[in-house]
């Protein structure tokens, strides 16, 4: 696969989390699109690196992978907690059900 068709696949990827973010309201699909994002930014550091015969890229989307996953398994235990509380979880109304 070359460079520019890696470079296509990870803007294409980080295009799919990006519209994710955007037009879901669910804060748990918000949350696994800001994965897929990151792990389109990843992909990009792969293929640079993979360009420049260099794994310094690769340790580096190492990195960044295992710290956005991390991220997203925090967010969504804080998620489950929060909707122990309150059943409904949507970005558009975070004071609605609250007495």
């Amino acid at each position: 696969m070359s460079s520019a068709a890696l470079q296509l696949l990870a803007a294409i990827v980080f295009a799919l989390g990006a519209s994710g973010l955007l037009l879901r309201r669910n804060l748990i699909v918000a949350l696994g699109s800001l994965w897929i994002a990151s792990l389109g930014a990843v992909l990009l550091f792969v293929a640079f690196s993979r360009e420049s015969n260099d794994a310094g890229g690769q340790a580096a989307g190492l990195v960044v992978a295992a710290l956005s996953l991390v991220q997203v398994a925090v967010g969504v235990a804080i998620l489950g907690v929060a909707y122990r509380a309150r059943p409904r979880l949507d970005a558009d109304s975070p004071g609605e059900g609250e007495e």
